[in-house]
């Protein structure tokens, strides 16, 4: 998924900004994105983030 059609999976918003990486099985390295408008953390390929796994 590109990061010019990147959305908020909670609140639809495209205004995000990097956060960091989330690693995943096999250790493999996701981009995290944080919504500016609700606080949402997500990476791009998945739901969101829970506060547990940050």
């Amino acid at each position: 998924m590109t990061e010019n059609t990147l959305k908020c999976p909670k609140c639809k918003s495209k205004n995000l900004r990097k956060y960091g990486f989330a690693i995943v099985s096999g250790g493999t390295k996701k981009q995290r994105h944080q919504c500016i408008d609700c606080g949402h953390v997500f990476t791009d390929e998945t739901e969101s983030i829970t506060e547990e796994q940050l």
